[in-house]
């Protein structure tokens, strides 16, 4: 062993070899995952934007080729997202059982595999820094790799099948409520007909005539010709609006989510 790869292992560094390459590049996909879910939220919501920020902190530390880093955090991360849901429970299980929501499901899928390679990954990296020399790409890498991309891919297709046969067979006078959205930000209905909010999960909501509008200012209105929803509020059980007995365009939010807005015309 020369001078200079002494120095290096006692200065903890060393290059990156294949698993520590991967436990960086799982780390900022998940960094890239959790951007792409504060995209399709209407607001900005800080755990979000927190979880991103720290998920490009630790592949930073990954690229550094400290020996520590890959396994410290890949097992960090997959830690930090497994507390994130116990504290906040329900949403990933609501995403990943509602494909019908594809861009919400496929996110999570995203998250879930990323999490999956990070630990993985930073552990095998983790036993190679510090257990020998050769550092090689292991054997069972590419089936890892192979099968989670199959899953990814076979997850997806069967969630774009749900959510165009969801879409097509969905009842028009029938609301679906997730954690902080509608998920029909608008909906036409016949006049006459009575409107039902579904929540799919047990998650709070207070249904109110209005908008939210830019900088997240909420408009409370009394539309002429609407039925007053009075502050509805659920947490898990249907609510029912109208019957609307005049032709128009009318609006309705939920006073707890920003951006969470419904348009409803009837005609």
């Amino acid at each position: 062993m020369n001078l200079a790869t002494t120095s290096s292992i006692r200065g903890g560094r060393q290059p990156l070899a294949s698993l520590g390459k991967l436990t960086a590049a799982a780390l900022f996909g998940m960094a890239a995952s959790y951007a792409g879910l504060q995209a399709l939220i209407p607001v900005l919501t800080a755990p979000v934007l927190i979880v991103m920020v720290v998920m490009l902190l630790l592949g930073g530390v990954v690229l550094t080729g400290l020996r520590w880093a890959p396994p410290l955090a890949g097992i960090l991360a997959a830690i930090g997202i497994i507390i994130g849901n116990i504290v906040a429970p329900g949403y990933t299980i609501y995403h990943l059982t509602h494909p019908d929501e594809f861009a919400f499901f496929a996110v999570s899928v995203f998250i879930l595999v990323c999490m999956v390679l990070a630990a993985v990954a930073g552990i095998g990296a983790g036993v190679q820094n510090y257990c020998g020399d050769a550092r090689s790409t292991p054997g069972w890498l590419p089936a890892l790799l192979t099968g989670l991309a199959g899953l990814v891919v076979g997850a997806l297709v069967v969630a774009g099948i749900v959510a165009v046969t969801a879409q097509a067979n969905r009842i028009g006078t029938t609301v679906h409520m997730g954690p902080a959205t509608f998920v029909q930000s608008a909906v036409t209905v016949p006049v006459g007909a009575t409107l039902q909010f579904v929540d799919d999960g047990a998650f709070p909501h207070i249904i109110r005539n209005g908008r939210w509008e830019a900088n997240n200012i909420a408009r409370p209105a009394s539309e002429s010709g609407t039925p007053p929803a009075g502050d509805l509020t659920t947490n898990g059980q249907p609510l029912t609006i109208g019957p609307f007995a005049t032709a128009g365009t009318f609006h309705f939010y939920c006073t707890i989510h920003p951006g969470m807005n419904l348009t409803v015309t009837v005609q």
